[in-house]
């Protein structure tokens, strides 16, 4: 066999191996892994701030958690946006006790003012769960307060929520503070001194993964802090999971996604 055609042959193979075996085999091995929640525990009684409620992983969270029969919180930027999916979530889950409260997390006035009302019109808080997150367009964009807007919405943001918010979720516990990050942090660095990358290179993927990494060195810390208040607090890599986070931004951002290898919950979760 002519040499050329031996390389062209083996060229093929490893594409093949690279785009078609191995990601169908990590989706086996990812699939056969995946756990869900018992259907038998509920927590009634309980209120639950779920942020990014209105797409992806935080919509099925709040879902999920107003059919076990908690009082869920939708605190989500665009609240025209999530009276429809409140609506659907009452009547899947015959739980009227959905509300809605208008919460930027990459301005920081907004979460004051955010957690100033459910500090004082709230009787408790039992679980927060820090969702929201967004990966940000190629060219950098700053928050109202004049921080990079993936630190901001990713970190910043539910940093302050959760501390504002410390003192009533100590007071209804035993209670918990879910945070969700990224097997992204991996892939980064902290940059101590240049949180803002002002000096260094400014990239969608640097950012977000220096956000997921706050996210995991915070709920460290504060699980040391809060050891016998009888608060919880856990940080997690939800999975490859079939949302649209991927979707937006705009040049090596758009259109990335991992459905290939990613479960789908309730068909899309978007």
């Amino acid at each position: 066999m002519e040499t050329w055609l031996i390389a062209l042959l083996s060229v093929i193979g490893a594409l093949l191996l690279l785009f078609i075996v191995l990601p169908v085999m990590i989706g086996i091995i990812y699939r056969a892994r995946s756990r869900r929640c018992p259907k038998d525990v509920m927590v009634t009684g309980k209120t639950v701030i779920v942020t990014g409620p209105t797409a992806g992983i935080g919509r099925v969270t709040a879902h999920e958690m107003a059919k076990r029969g908690a009082r869920v919180i939708l605190a989500c930027r665009n609240t025209r946006k999530a009276e429809p999916i409140a609506e659907q979530i009452k009547k899947e889950t015959n739980n009227d006790d959905v509300v809605i409260r208008h919460l930027d997390l990459s301005d920081l006035t907004s979460v004051r003012k955010f957690a100033e009302e459910i500090n004082c019109q709230e009787e408790a808080v039992h679980i927060l769960i820090n969702n929201a997150g967004i990966l940000s367009p190629d060219k950098k964009k700053l928050s109202p307060q004049g921080f990079e807007i993936t630190l901001a919405t990713n970190h910043l943001g539910p940093f302050l929520l959760t501390n504002l918010l410390l003192d009533k979720i100590k007071a209804s516990a035993p209670s918990r503070i879910v945070n969700v990050s990224s097997l992204g942090y991996a892939a980064n660095v902290l940059y101590l001194d240049d949180l803002n990358l002002e000096k260094t290179a400014y990239g969608v993927y640097r950012a977000y993964c220096q956000s997921k990494l706050c996210n995991i060195l915070f709920t460290k810390e504060l699980a040391v802090r809060l050891q016998g208040t009888g608060v919880t607090t856990n940080c997690l890599h939800p999975g490859y999971v079939y949302t649209d986070i991927f979707d937006r931004g705009e040049g090596p951002a758009a259109g990335l996604n991992f459905r290939n290898l990613s479960p789908r919950v309730m068909g899309r979760v978007s």
